[in-house]
């Protein structure tokens, strides 16, 4: 189990698990595991039939689930939706995909800071390109909020305002976008922009918007994806990144630098191996060259059966080449995260 999962889910947590346990064993026994999973989903959140037979156990189980989302506060307990569909898939689907569920202390954190640079709410737009259920939006939804009432915005407005004009929430599974609208309609009572996209597809993304350009890019990118050889040979040919070696989260970072405003700012959950390992030099030169390095914060190892320290890198698109070379690096701890632990000029690395 993550560290510090939210409170609603840790004062049931062995329960919500015991009904996951359930389901899972269900879903063992039939052929079409992906299908089966997303009727169960569909059912557990908006109550649509289910076209194959589940035992009477894990029907229960499912009911049980839905009583528990009923009684769910997403400000106050967090993601529980998306935490049911992330442990109801079988592991290996998830580590081929590279999704994991973010604890909630980060995804606070980096969206508090990313966001520290915007005080207009009304024309800032920030795009999670690998949204999952949406956790980071969640929270980047109530920073905004709150920002919106004080300029004396009504909740119904602002709530209305943020998930038209604000949000954007892009992800390659139909199911986690499914999770991530109902999410959002829940917590704000509107529809989000929240849509099911390869992000990594340079030909399909934003074709009928190509001048769609974001102030913040947020988000948890996934990690060592598994790729297809068609795959591999198409980010070779459209990604500098994958010249040095391809992994899922460097070829996240330089498409996202593409859909950035000037002085956008971009910041990402990301092993910490990036910082050192040598298939991820173009994509480190690519960002020294391109942007100033604001803060990176060590997080230790922050996912379950994950053994791989994470960081947030937090960046900010820098046209001028002296602002970049002069710009000094603020390194954290997450244990004091009040306090600057290193201070590193840029021209250093």
């Amino acid at each position: 189990m993550q560290k510090k999962i939210d409170s609603y889910i840790t004062h049931n947590i062995h329960y919500i698990d015991f009904c996951i346990g359930q389901l899972k064993k269900d879903i063992a026994n039939v052929p079409s595991k992906t299908d089966n999973i997303t009727a169960i989903m569909e059912y557990i959140l908006f109550q649509k039939n289910i076209s194959f037979p589940l035992s009477n156990q894990a029907l229960d189980a499912c009911n049980d689930l839905i009583k528990l989302l009923n009684k769910w506060d997403i400000i106050q307990h967090g993601d529980l939706a998306g935490y049911i569909y992330q442990n109801i898939k079988d592991t290996h689907d998830k580590k081929k995909k590279g999704q994991y569920f973010t604890p909630s202390e980060i995804v606070r954190y980096m969206i508090e800071h990313a966001l520290q640079y915007y005080d207009n709410p009304f024309t800032v737009k920030i795009l999670d390109p690998a949204c999952g259920s949406g956790q980071f939006l969640i929270y980047a939804f109530q920073y905004l909020l709150s920002l919106y009432k004080q300029l004396g915005i009504s909740q119904n407005k602002a709530a209305y305002a943020i998930c038209h004009n604000n949000l954007f929430g892009y992800d390659i599974d139909p199911v986690a976008c499914t999770i991530a609208q109902w999410n959002m309609k829940r917590l704000s009572g509107t529809y989000a922009n929240i849509f099911h996209k390869d992000m990594l597809a340079t030909d399909d993304l934003f074709h009928t918007n190509n001048s769609l350009l974001f102030d913040v890019i947020i988000g948890n990118p996934p990690w060592g994806a598994h790729f297809t050889l068609e795959q591999k040979q198409y980010y070779k040919q459209h990604y500098v990144s994958a010249i040095s070696g391809i992994n899922s989260f460097t070829l996240f970072i330089e498409r996202s630098l593409s859909l950035l405003q000037e002085h956008g700012v971009l910041s990402f959950l990301i092993p910490e191996a990036y910082l050192n390992i040598k298939a991820h030099q173009n994509s480190r030169q690519l960002v020294l060259s391109n942007t100033v390095i604001k803060e990176i914060v060590q997080w230790g190892d922050c996912f379950k059966g994950v053994y791989a320290p994470a960081i947030s890198l937090t960046i900010q698109k820098e046209p001028c080449e002296e602002v970049r070379r002069k710009h000094i690096v603020h390194i954290k701890h997450a244990k004091s995260l009040t306090t600057i632990a290193h201070m590193i000029p840029q021209q250093m690395y």
